[in-house]
């Protein structure tokens, strides 16, 4: 593979992990937004579980940008 085709590749994975982590927020807010208070268990699982994904793909983003 050459360096620019690394390149590319990489920025791909960038922006990937990112829409990924805006999806998942925006899902997260809707959810949060459309719901009464209290929350079921499910629902505030699912929250936490898009929650860890968006912060897992902001991580991937920043190694992929570090690297």
């Amino acid at each position: 593979m050459s360096i620019a085709e690394e390149g590319t590749r990489r920025e791909r994975a960038r922006n990937q992990s990112l829409m990924q982590a805006q999806l998942a927020a925006a899902i997260r807010e809707a959810l949060k937004d459309t719901l009464a208070e209290p929350l079921p268990f499910e629902v505030r699982f699912l929250l936490d579980l898009l929650s860890a994904k968006e912060q897992a793909a902001r991580r991937a983003s920043g190694r992929e940008r570090n690297n």
